[in-house]
């Protein structure tokens, strides 16, 4: 195996206990438009990119509201709740630090825009860690493309074979593994009907950032895994 120099981890799911902060949001959503949120529609939208969600919505509404109306609407909605309600998976904030100290660079490649990213990773207290933050409205595709992982490592001057990307949507394991970089799945609840694929196409894979044997699979010594 490569050694690894760079981690890229995407943020909703993986690093943020987040998805349930999305519910919240498609519930005032719909209320605000007098309309009851579909039972399924969580569900379906978490096999979705952000840009797929807002045209399912779309047409979910007959049209009502533009794709770029409902993304504003969402976009307003979502901004005090990262700020200020969004907290971290357990023994992310860890783990981040044991790699700094091991000397491994950190970036992040996620679907948020950085009005929203950056309020969370500050009011967590995690946001020095991150060398860059690549986006995919920045990149200017979603993550069917691996060029907001290529960002993220290109920033980091390094190659994709020397970063391991940490994801916790299997669209995501597949697009980077496909552009040379190793995967790592984090398990999250709105993905649960993936975790066994999940595991097996990943390159390594953990229900939480607590378990040692994502350390020890990154190489990093046995002292700072504790």
């Amino acid at each position: 195996m490569a050694v690894i120099k760079g981690a890229i981890f995407d943020l909703d799911g993986v690093l943020l206990d987040s998805m349930g902060i999305w519910d919240d949001v498609d519930r005032a959503f719909f209320h605000a438009h007098g309309m009851e949120m579909p039972q399924d529609y969580v569900e379906k939208l978490n096999s979705m990119s952000f840009s797929e969600g807002a045209e399912y919505t779309r047409r979910l509404m007959g049209g009502l509201l533009t794709v770029d109306e409902i993304t504003a609407e969402w976009q307003d909605l979502s901004v005090k709740l990262y700020a200020e309600d969004v907290h971290l998976k357990p023994g992310a904030a860890k783990f981040l630090e044991s790699l700094s100290l091991s000397g491994i660079a950190i970036s992040a490649a996620t679907d948020l825009g950085e009005e929203l990213a950056i309020p969370a990773l500050k009011n967590n207290g995690i946001d020095h860690f991150f060398s860059f933050i690549s986006t995919t409205k920045a990149a200017g595709k979603d993550k069917k493309s691996p060029d907001v992982y290529l960002k993220a490592a290109m920033a980091m001057s390094l190659r994709p074979s020397e970063c391991i990307v940490f994801e916790d949507i299997l669209r995501g394991i597949r697009t980077a593994s496909s552009a040379g970089f190793m995967t790592a799945a984090i398990y999250d609840g709105s993905s649960d009907k993936d975790w066994p694929s999940l595991k097996k196409e990943a390159d390594a894979a953990a229900e939480s950032f607590m378990d040692p044997r994502l350390l020890s699979f990154m190489g990093i010594p046995e002292e700072l895994h504790r």
